[in-house]
């Protein structure tokens, strides 16, 4: 995989620096463009959800939270089950991504109090979980260096074009339970946070599938 390596050593208790590490993968939303439950839609054989879940399980997270919200009685059992993972559910998840992400962001804190916070999104079908592991990698690094960043991402190289996954450090948590609905929340937090931009040049971390002809390569 291209990009950087992963860090040594990294396991499912804890991170780099003695702090565990979460994966969100937020799959509540209502794809008004795609024009029906894009969750499910099937990528090599399984819905785009149960990828994204694999990807979450894959990365070095102590905890995996799913959350789930438009058409939930059918996208939750396309999720795999694990001992590590916890499904939430977002009543509110018309009023945006805010929402689901907050809710999941108290989940984490209850569970295990001080964390990373890697956030992964259903309708990228192509990250993999070593992408959360570089760029969680990437930002326990640079913090061990002193820098103060807060939050890391995927960035397409060389488009230079922002892309998932996301990990917020610890200090984020608060905020993160704290978001307000809606879809601009989650990007105008990352804005505040010194955002350490970590390259790819697979375009894994850009591709989303929005419409029914960007699946259709795919099916």
């Amino acid at each position: 995989m291209p990009g950087m390596r992963p860090a040594e050593g990294a396991s499912h208790d804890e991170t780099a620096d003695g702090l565990p590490l979460a994966a969100v993968v937020l799959a509540a939303g209502q794809a008004r463009r795609f024009g029906g439950t894009k969750q499910l839609v099937p990528v090599d054989g399984e819905a785009m959800v149960t990828r994204a879940v694999r990807a979450a399980l894959a990365s070095p997270a102590a905890l995996v939270v799913v959350v789930t919200g438009h058409d939930a009685d059918r996208v939750r059992p396309a999720v795999p089950q694990s001992p590590r993972l916890v499904l939430v559910d977002n009543p509110d998840y018309a009023r945006g991504q805010g929402g689901s992400l907050r809710r999941a962001a108290e989940t984490v804190r209850r569970r295990l109090g001080a964390a990373y916070v890697a956030v992964l999104l259903a309708d990228m079908p192509r990250v993999t979980g070593r992408h959360v592991d570089q760029v969680h990698a990437a930002l326990t690094r640079a913090r061990r260096r002193g820098a103060g960043h807060r939050a890391a991402r995927a960035v397409h190289d060389p488009s230079g074009t922002p892309g998932h996954p996301v990990v917020f450090a610890p200090e984020a948590l608060d905020a993160l339970c704290r978001l307000p609905d809606g879809d601009d929340a989650p990007r105008n937090l990352l804005r505040s946070l010194d955002c350490l931009q970590v390259p790819f040049d697979d375009d894994a971390v850009i591709f989303d599938v929005d419409t029914p002809g960007d699946a259709a390569p795919l099916i």
